[in-house]
C-alpha cells in the first residue's frame, strides 16, 4: 500500500485505546493508511481524572473529539457502530449507515453495570458530583453525634480496583483540607485477597501505609451482598456498619453482532488482538476479551495491533507483541504513588513502586500510552501534578 492507493482502517471508538491506535498506526504505517475513527462522543475524555475533579481537583481531562481526532490523523464520523459483517469487511452503524474497511479496530469500551443496590456507583465523570456532595454533606454534620461511615465496596469482576484506593485517599485529604477530616469514617471493603492485589505485594504494602496514615480501614476478602438501613451484609452473614456506600461497577462488554463474544459480551481476541473468526477485525481496551481492563493496558494492546497492521501493509515496524506491563498511579490528592508491576504473560519490567516525585514512566500521568500520553502532554493544560492538594 501507498499514499496513492492506502488501506482503510476504521476504528469504532475514539476514547484512550482508539486515539492511541490512531496514533501508532501514523506513527508506523505512515501514509500507507487512511484513518477513520467512528465515536457517537462530542469529547474525548480522560476517565482516570474523574476521582481527582470529584475532589475538586483539576477538573476531568476533556477535549473536544473532533480535534483531538484531527490532531491524531484521522477523520471522525459521529455515530456507533451496530453490527460486523466480516466476510464483506462491512460496519454497520446504528441508522443503517455502513462503511467498508480493510481493516477494523473495535475501540468501543465497556458498559458500566451498578453492582449493589442503593448505593452510589462510581463510573467516571458523570458521578463525580454526586460524590463530592456526598462528602459536604459529611462535613457539614462537624462534630454532632458519631460521624457517619463511608464504605467503598469492590465487587468480584471489577477489573481496575486501584479507583477505590484513589477515592478514600482523595475522600480523607478533601476532609482534611476543610478541617473535618473526624466528620466521616472511611474504609474499603474489598474482595481482593489483599490491597491492590493485582500490583503485587510490595505495592499493597506501601499502599496499605498510605491507607493506614490517612486513617482509612482496609477489609480484604469480603464479599458484599446487600447493603440497606446503615447495615452492609457480606456473603456468610456478617454485618458492617456503613452510613455511606460506593461502589464500583462490574463492566460488561458491547456484544456487537456479526462478532464472537463471551458470556459478558466481550469481542473474543486471540493473543494477537485479531477477533476470533472475523478476519480482518480486532479488538483492543475494555470490548475485547482480555481480561485486565485499564487505560494503559488498552493502549499496548492498540500498539501490538498497529504494528501487526503496518506489517502486513509492507511497512518497516518491528513486531510489538502484546506483552502487558500494567502501570497505575494512585492519587491521594498530593503526589500520589506510582506502581508498575508485570502481568502474566507480559514483558519482565520488574514491581515498581514509588512516591509521586519519582514517576516510573515519562511523561507522567493517569494513562502511560507510549503514544498517548505525549500526546496529551503536548496539548494539554492542566495535570495531576500541577494541582494543589485536593480540597485546597
Amino acid at each position: 500500500m501507498s499514499a496513492a492507493d492506502p488501506a482503510h482502517v476504521l476504528i469504532a471508538g475514539g476514547g484512550i485505546a482508539g486515539v492511541e491506535a490512531v496514533l501508532a498506526l501514523r506513527d508506523l504505517a505512515g501514509d500507507r493508511v487512511e484513518i477513520t475513527v467512528v465515536d457517537p462522543a462530542e469529547l474525548f475524555v480522560v476517565r482516570a481524572t474523574s476521582t481527582a475533579s470529584a475532589v475538586g481537583g483539576p477538573p476531568v481531562d476533556s477535549r473536544p473529539l473532533d480535534d483531538v481526532v484531527a490532531a491524531a490523523g484521522a477523520a471522525l464520523v459521529p455515530g456507533r457502530l451496530a453490527a460486523v459483517d466480516a466476510d464483506r469487511r462491512v460496519a454497520m452503524l446504528e441508522g443503517g449507515d455502513l462503511l467498508t474497511y480493510d481493516h477494523l479496530i473495535v475501540a468501543v469500551g465497556a458498559h458500566p453495570e451498578p453492582h449493589l443496590r442503593g448505593a452510589l456507583t462510581f463510573a467516571g465523570p458523570a458521578d463525580g458530583r454526586a460524590f463530592r456532595a456526598m462528602l459536604d454533606r459529611a462535613a457539614g454534620h462537624g462534630g454532632r453525634g458519631q460521624a457517619p461511615r463511608l464504605v467503598i465496596v469492590v465487587p468480584p469482576g471489577t477489573p481496575w480496583p486501584l479507583v477505590a484506593y484513589e477515592l478514600a485517599l482523595l475522600s480523607a485529604s478533601y476532609l482534611d483540607g476543610r478541617g473535618a477530616r473526624d466528620a466521616l469514617d472511611i474504609s474499603i471493603v474489598t474482595s481482593e485477597d489483599s490491597a491492590l492485589a493485582l500490583f503485587g505485594q510490595q505495592a499493597g504494602a506501601a499502599v496499605g501505609r498510605d491507607l493506614a496514615a490517612a486513617g482509612i480501614a482496609l477489609r480484604t476478602g469480603a464479599l458484599v451482598r446487600d447493603w440497606r438501613w446503615g447495615r452492609l451484609e457480606l456473603v456468610g452473614g456478617e454485618i458492617e456498619r456503613a452510613d455511606r456506600v460506593v461502589a464500583l461497577p462490574v463492566p460488561r462488554g458491547p456484544a456487537i453482532d456479526g462478532l464472537s463474544a463471551d458470556a459478558h459480551g466481550f469481542v473474543r481476541v486471540g493473543s494477537d488482538g485479531a477477533a476470533v473468526g472475523a478476519p480482518g477485525v480486532w479488538a483492543v481496551g475494555d470490548a475485547s476479551s482480555f481480561p485486565l481492563k485499564q487505560g494503559g493496558i488498552a493502549c499496548q494492546q492498540a500498539d501490538a495491533v498497529a504494528a501487526a497492521i503496518a506489517r502486513s501493509l509492507g511497512a518497516p515496524a518491528e513486531a510489538t507483541p502484546f506483552e502487558p506491563v500494567l502501570r497505575g498511579w494512585v492519587w491521594d490528592g498530593r503526589g500520589g504513588r506510582f506502581l508498575r508491576a508485570d502481568v502474566a504473560g507480559g514483558r519482565d519490567e520488574s514491581e515498581g513502586v514509588t512516591g509521586g516525585a519519582s514517576p516510573l514512566w515519562w511523561p507522567p500521568g493517569k494513562v502511560a500510552g507510549r503514544h498517548l500520553a505525549p500526546f496529551l502532554a503536548r496539548t494539554g493544560t492542566v495535570t495531576l501534578a500541577d494541582a494543589p492538594p485536593a480540597g485546597r
